[in-house]
C-alpha cells in the first residue's frame, strides 16, 4: 500500500473516530432509573449509607460496580449529571478502542464507528447514566481475555477477575459470558487453576458478603420486585416479543448485528461458546418479558456479536464493506438515525411509547436531561420531576408515595422517605405479587400500598393491618433497620433467604377488594368508585351475560374471577352501554384502573 493511500486511510479513521466522539455528546442524557443509584450514592457519600431511604438498607440498584466507581467522584465533585455522562462516555469508546486493537486490522478502525453510530441501542445507553458503558468495557476485555485463553496458558486468573467484575456489575450478564468462561474453566481444569478462579472472583464474593451482612439479602431489591410479579409466563413472553418487536421497528442496526454475530459464532471454529451465551441472554430476555426501555437490553449482546463479527471480517476490506455501508445505510434510514440527532430531539408523543408499552426513554427525557441543552446555559436536569423533588424536600413532608423515585428522590435529599408503588426500593412491595394487569408493562409491577403501612414507615411500631404482611414487615424491619450483628437479626436473614417462597400466601393480593358486593339478575346496580377504592362484584351462580355502562369515557379494566384468582381481564373505555358474555367458573368481577388508581365514576350494571 502507497505511502498515500495509507495517510488516507489514517485521516479517515481519525475523522470517523472523532464523528463517533461528536454523536456521543449531541446524543447523551440521563435517564430518571440513572438517579435512583444517585440517591443511594449520594446517601452514601453524606454518611447515610449507601441506600436509598435513609432508614433502611435496600439495595435499590441492580449495578453496584457502577455505584461503587461513580461513588468515589460524587464525593469530590457532586455533580451526578455529569459524573454519570462523563463516566458512560469514556468507558464506551475504551470498549470500541479494545475491541480495535483486539481486531488489529486497519479496516477496523473505519467500520466499528461506523457500525456503532448506526446502532440506537449503542449509543444511546452509552450515556444513559445506566451500567451501559462499563458493560461494553468489560465485555469487550472479557472477549478479547478469552480468546487468549484459547492460545496461552496462564490466563484463567485474568478472566475470573473479568468475569466477576461483569457480574458485579450486573449479575443477568452471567447468561451471556457463563458459557464461555464454563469452558475455558473446564479446559484448563486443575487445582492450580480452580485456585486462580477463586482468587478472581474475590470482589464478587466479597460483595455479596458484604451485601448479606448489611442489606440481609444477596441480591438487589430491584430483582425481588421484578421477578416476583406472579405474572403468568404467557404473558411475559408476549410481552418479550414485543420487546423484539419495538427494537425491530426503531432501530434498524443492533438486531440483524446480532444475529450475523451468532451466525458467525456458530459457523466459526471455537466461538461457539461466545454465540451459545448471546442466544441464552436473548432467551433470558424474551423470558422476564424484555424492559419498557427499547432497546436497552440488547447494547451488551450487541458489544460481543461486534467482536465475534470482527473475528471472521478480519483484513479483508471487501468483507468489512458489506457490513459497514448497509449498516450505516440503515442507520441513517431508520425513524431516529443517531448521526442527525441534535438539541430539538424528539418524536411525537403517540411515538414515544410504542404499542407494546415500550418506550424511547431518550426521546422522552431529552429535552430535561440532553447534554446539549447544558451547553445552553441551563442547569441539569432541568426537569419537571427534578423540580418536583426540590419542592418536596422543602415542604417538610416526610413520607411520600411515588411511582417515578429517580430525580424526584434525589434532589428531595434524605429526609424524605419515598414509598415506592413499582418496589425498586421498597423492600415489602418487593415481596408482594404485582396488581393484575390485562397488559402489563415490563419494569413497571404495580402494588397497592398496605393499609397501615406508611402509618408504620417512620414510626417504632408496625401498624400494617394484613396479618401476614405485617408478619412479613417485623421480620424485615429487623434486617433492613435492626443492628447488624444480633442473634435475632441473623435468624432473620437465614430465615427470609432460606424458606420457600411465600408469594403464593399473597396471591390474594394480585386483585384487591375493600368492598364486596353481591349482583343480582334482572336488577339494576349503580356503583360510584370513589378513587382508591376497590370493588369485588360477586355473581349470582346463573349468571350468563353482564351489561355496564361508563360514566365518564376515562377506561378501567375489567377482570373476571374464579374465587380470588384472575381469569381473564378487559379494557374497557366506552360509555355505551357494552355486553359480555361470562366466562365459565367466573364467580365475581373486579373494575381496576392504572395498576389500582381508580377514578372516580359512576358504573351502572346488569346481570342476566
Amino acid at each position: 500500500m502507497s505511502v498515500h493511500w495509507s495517510r488516507l486511510v489514517l485521516l479517515l479513521q481519525l475523522a470517523l473516530w472523532c464523528t463517533l466522539g461528536v454523536v456521543l455528546v449531541r446524543t447523551a442524557w440521563v435517564c430518571d432509573d440513572a438517579y435512583i443509584t444517585m440517591r443511594c450514592v449520594d446517601n452514601a457519600t453524606n454518611g447515610y449509607g449507601l441506600t436509598y431511604n435513609v432508614i433502611e438498607r435496600v439495595q435499590a440498584f441492580t449495578h453496584p460496580l457502577w455505584a461503587l466507581l461513580i461513588l468515589p467522584f460524587h464525593a469530590i465533585f457532586k455533580s451526578a449529571f455529569w459524573e454519570m455522562i462523563s463516566l458512560g462516555m469514556g468507558f464506551s469508546i475504551a470498549a470500541l478502542v479494545i475491541m480495535g486493537r483486539s481486531i488489529a486490522s486497519k479496516w477496523a478502525w473505519i467500520a466499528l464507528p461506523i457500525i456503532a453510530i448506526a446502532s440506537k441501542a449503542f449509543i444511546e445507553y452509552a450515556t444513559s447514566g445506566l451500567e451501559n458503558g462499563l458493560s461494553y468495557l468489560l465485555l469487550a476485555l472479557f472477549v478479547v481475555q478469552w480468546w487468549r485463553c484459547q492460545m496461552e496458558r496462564g490466563q484463567l486468573l485474568h478472566l475470573s477477575l473479568i468475569t466477576a467484575l461483569i457480574l458485579l456489575n450486573r449479575l443477568d450478564l452471567l447468561m451471556l459470558v457463563g458459557p464461555a468462561f464454563a469452558l475455558a474453566c473446564w479446559r484448563a481444569r486443575s487445582w492450580h487453576n480452580l485456585g486462580q478462579v477463586v482468587l478472581g472472583f474475590l470482589p464478587f464474593v466479597l460483595w455479596e458478603i458484604f451485601a448479606v451482612i448489611y442489606y440481609g439479602f444477596p441480591f438487589p431489591n430491584t430483582a425481588y420486585a421484578k421477578l416476583g410479579t406472579m405474572i403468568p409466563q404467557h404473558q411475559l413472553l408476549k410481552m418479550g416479543w414485543g420487546y423484539f418487536a419495538d427494537s425491530m421497528t426503531r432501530d434498524w442496526v443492533t438486531l440483524p448485528v446480532i444475529a450475523l454475530g451468532l451466525a458467525v459464532g456458530f459457523l466459526r471454529h471455537r466461538q461457539w461458546p461466545l454465540a451459545i451465551g448471546i442466544a441464552l441472554y436473548l432467551l433470558y430476555v424474551l423470558r422476564i418479558g424484555g424492559d419498557f426501555m427499547s432497546g436497552r437490553f440488547f447494547a451488551a449482546p450487541f458489544v460481543v456479536a461486534l467482536l465475534l463479527l470482527g473475528s471472521a471480517l478480519e483484513q479483508d476490506w471487501r468483507r468489512w464493506a458489506l457490513v459497514a455501508i448497509p449498516a450505516c445505510l440503515l442507520g441513517l434510514l431508520a425513524p431516529t438515525p443517531m448521526l442527525l440527532s441534535g438539541s430539538d430531539y424528539h418524536v411525537s408523543d403517540e411515538l414515544i411509547l410504542s404499542p407494546t408499552h415500550v418506550a424511547d426513554e431518550r426521546a422522552f427525557f431529552y429535552s430535561g436531561t440532553g447534554l446539549l441543552h447544558a451547553f445552553e446555559g441551563r442547569k441539569m436536569p432541568d426537569h419537571d420531576w427534578a423540580k418536583e423533588g426540590f419542592r418536596m424536600g422543602n415542604g417538610g413532608a416526610k413520607v411520600m408515595v411515588r411511582k417515578v423515585i429517580g430525580m424526584t428522590g434525589y434532589f428531595a435529599g434524605p429526609s424524605v422517605h419515598f414509598v415506592d408503588p413499582f418496589a425498586l426500593s421498597d423492600p415489602l412491595m418487593a415481596r408482594m405479587p404485582s396488581i393484575y394487569r390485562v397488559e402489563p408493562r415490563a419494569g413497571h409491577f404495580f402494588r397497592r400500598v398496605p393499609a397501615g403501612y406508611l402509618e408504620s414507615v417512620d414510626a417504632p411500631v408496625n401498624k400494617v393491618s394484613d396479618p401476614i404482611l405485617r408478619k412479613l414487615y417485623d421480620e424485615l424491619r429487623i434486617i433492613t433497620r435492626g443492628p447488624l450483628f444480633t442473634v435475632e437479626r441473623w435468624r432473620a436473614i437465614w430465615t427470609a433467604n432460606t424458606r420457600n417462597s411465600k408469594m403464593d400466601d399473597l396471591r390474594y393480593l394480585r386483585v384487591p377488594a375493600d368492598t364486596t358486593v353481591q349482583l343480582g339478575t334482572h336488577e339494576p346496580l349503580d356503583i360510584r368508585i370513589a378513587e382508591g377504592s376497590a370493588w369485588r362484584l360477586l355473581l349470582p351462580p346463573a349468571a350468563r351475560e353482564i351489561r355496564f355502562r361508563l360514566s365518564t369515557q376515562v377506561g378501567c379494566e375489567l377482570i373476571w374471577m374464579k374465587g380470588d384468582e384472575p381469569m381473564e381481564g378487559i379494557i374497557i373505555n366506552w360509555q355505551d352501554a357494552q355486553k359480555y358474555n361470562v366466562p365459565k367458573g367466573a364467580t365475581a368481577i373486579a373494575l381496576l384502573r392504572e395498576g389500582g388508581i381508580y377514578y372516580a365514576q359512576l358504573v351502572q350494571f346488569m346481570v342476566d
